[in-house]
């Protein structure tokens, strides 16, 4: 199966096609709608996109790891990372459910 994307600009070209925006204006509201859901899943917030899946900030424990090459212990510290839900809906879609 080939590697194909979505980009940035093939979803401002749909919505300002779809809802008769200037691709401006397009932009701006996709730009608009990530810098909200990164700053509230940043705040601890999950941030549910209907028919989608959801976005939530995730607390990494620190740990210890090995190095793969010279099989030494290494600490990783305590992080923050960002966990993508899908939702079932797609889940479903994509198995041909």
């Amino acid at each position: 199966m080939a590697n194909v994307s979505f980009s940035h600009g093939e979803m401002k070209d749909f919505i300002a096609d779809k809802f008769q925006l200037s691709k401006k204006t397009a932009d701006e509201v996709i730009k608009a709608i990530f810098e909200k859901a990164v700053e509230e899943a940043t705040e601890g917030k999950t941030v549910a996109l209907h028919g989608l899946g959801s976005v939530k900030k995730q607390d990494r424990a620190e740990r210890v790891a090995r190095n793969p090459q010279t099989g030494e212990p290494i600490t990783i510290p305590a992080h923050s990372t960002i966990k993508v839900t899908i939702s079932k809906k797609v889940k479903d879609q994509v198995k041909g459910i």
